[in-house]
């Protein structure tokens, strides 16, 4: 039995051929996946999230995950209000708790109550990765997996978004596995894991060499 907090991928391929990846997370531990775009970096986090099934080997999570992917605003209900998005991760969205759970997040992610009660489809698209950065966060899970997650949100905004995704994070001693083109957001991990394709493995990587790469433009999104 896994450990609450853990991941664990046996011999996982994300396409036929090669050795697998294995690797373990423990409990609190915070991850950064790095690499080239179709290296298997979005890939393997939707194993561990469970959304993927690999074509091989074995994924297990000790726990409830908070799961921002990369097409994020997909994951998101455009008919809603952004406080109904956030507060779908509840099991008691309509309670008194739930509304102020909700607001804790929003306020500590910088999202202002007037966008809260707005639907979906008439905010940016940087509000909306908030909501679903927010959604993910907003009962503390003790696995928390993001894909470019500052991605959309204004490059001035992002420092602010970071060291707050990373209070909350570290405050409720979850996991957390990123992944990122972003050297900054470095800054959030314990350990760097470099994603290398054909076949996809996983090696360590040393945050100096990472943080000497020109790093990728603002937005850009991966493809993996």
């Amino acid at each position: 039995m896994i450990a609450t907090g853990a991941i664990a991928l046996a011999g996982v391929r994300v396409t036929e051929g090669g050795d697998g990846v294995s690797l373990t997370i423990a409990p609190g531990e915070r991850v950064a996946l790095v690499g080239p775009n179709g290296a298997g970096k979005t890939s393997l986090l939707r194993i561990m999230a469970g959304v993927l099934v690999p074509a091989a080997g074995r994924a297990s999570a000790g726990g409830p995950i908070g799961y921002v992917p990369q097409a994020y605003a997909a994951s998101l209900l455009p008919w809603w209000r952004a406080r109904a998005n956030v507060a779908l991760a509840l099991r008691d969205r309509r309670s008194s708790a739930a509304t102020r759970a909700v607001d804790d997040v929003a306020r500590r992610l910088g999202l202002g109550p007037d966008a809260l009660e707005r639907p979906m489809r008439a905010l940016s698209g940087g509000q909306q990765q908030l909501v679903a950065i927010a959604r993910a966060l907003v009962d503390a899970r003790p696995i928390v997996l993001l894909d470019e997650p500052f991605a959309a949100i204004d490059a001035g905004a992002r420092p602010e978004v970071r060291a707050a995704v990373g209070a909350l994070v570290a405050g409720r001693r979850a996991t957390l596995v990123i992944v990122t083109h972003d050297a900054a957001d470095l800054a959030l991990a314990d350990r760097v894991l470099s994603v290398r394709a054909r076949p996809t493995r996983v090696e360590v990587a040393r945050r100096e060499a990472v943080l000497a790469e020109e790093p990728a433009p603002p937005g850009a999104a991966e493809h993996a």
